[in-house]
């Protein structure tokens, strides 16, 4: 069901990375690792051109996936199939948990004007939190590889213009290393987001 998707620089972290998909209770059909690109993006693009799943799970080379998070996922999709996008909250905590029990979720579609909405405000999408239906990925061109950072952010306001519903995750189902002083996805960036806005006529 699911591709996960892992754009990298070939830090000391990959291996993690790739371990927390291997330890998921719902099996991934495939880990995709892509480092040939010039930015995140571009990585990203080319490691999904590769991909058979019908859905593509994001996951930075510095972050891990909690165990039950594909198993999660996969029950979000089948509460509420018409999301082309889920995501979750990610933790900080450290170390990150490794209880195999999935938590009790609740899921909550968004509809495009409300992303829309909330979008004028910021991005609320890490990377590795998100998870992308392939048909709408690969019909909405994928992320923009002019984009440094905000890939995310980007595609998220392009998936809404075009009418996607999103579906909200309740809980962390990521472990995001926040400490990294190289980060392949920033969420904060300001100026960046600012831009991405003034391109859609989103700004405040």
């Amino acid at each position: 069901m699911f591709s996960v998707i892992i754009p990298t620089i070939y830090r000391a972290s990959l291996p993690s990375a790739i371990a927390s998909v291997d330890r998921q209770i719902y099996p991934a059909d495939a880990v995709l690792v892509c480092g040939r690109g010039r930015t995140a993006a571009e990585n990203r693009n080319i490691a999904a051109r590769r991909a058979y799943s019908p859905w593509l799970a994001f996951l930075d080379d510095d972050d891990l996936f909690l165990p039950y998070k594909l198993e999660v996922l996969r029950t979000a999709i089948a509460s509420e199939p018409n999301a082309a996008l889920v995501y979750s909250p990610y933790t900080v905590a450290d170390p990150p948990s490794i209880d195999l029990v999935p938590p009790v979720c609740q899921y909550q579609i968004e509809r495009p004007d409300q992303a829309m909405k909330a979008f004028t405000t910021g991005n609320y999408l890490a990377g590795s939190c998100v998870a992308i239906r392939n048909d709408v990925f690969i019909m909405s061109g994928g992320f923009d590889e002019s984009l440094p950072v905000c890939e995310v952010y980007d595609l998220g306001i392009r998936l809404a213009m075009a009418g996607h519903n999103f579906c909200k995750v309740s809980v962390p189902l990521v472990w995001r290393d926040i400490e990294s002083g190289n980060r392949l996805t920033h969420l904060t960036t300001s100026a960046h987001q600012q831009r991405v806005r003034q391109n859609y006529g989103l700004v405040r």
